[in-house]
């Protein structure tokens, strides 16, 4: 876990995902259980291993999980904005084929869309 983590931390493609102060004082503290492995690790107990690989494994799938949410917000991105679309889509096709439904609870609907689509775009923007 240390070798793979401190790949990953030295791996420029993903530099976007963790602040570049951190990634030097990370590798530092891999370097150091490195050195902690190979000197007192060396006489350490089953337990004491495991709990350091967890830990390391942690860090890892928390990193690896920014990656992934990071390279899938296009891809969300696009959907949310396509089913706000296919809304007002509905909407529109219902004022020809429900007649009975009023054009105040029509642009009561698209309103509502117009509100959720703005709070979306806040949200992508921060």
């Amino acid at each position: 876990m240390i070798y793979k983590l401190r790949d990953w931390y030295r791996d420029e493609d993903n530099s976007p995902y963790v602040e570049e102060t951190a990634i030097e004082g990370r590798i530092e503290k891999l370097t150091e259980l490195e050195d902690w492995l190979y000197e007192d690790g060396a006489d350490a107990n089953y337990t004491v291993y495991e709990e350091k690989h967890k830990e390391l494994q942690k860090e890892f799938e928390s990193l690896d999980n920014r990656k992934a949410w990071f390279e899938q917000q296009e891809e969300f991105k696009r959907a949310t904005v396509e089913a706000l679309d296919t809304y007002v889509e509905k909407v529109t096709k219902l004022s020809e084929t429900k007649p009975w439904i009023t054009d105040d609870e029509l642009k009561d609907v698209t309103d509502k869309v117009d509100e959720i689509r703005k709070w979306f775009d806040a949200l992508i923007e921060k």
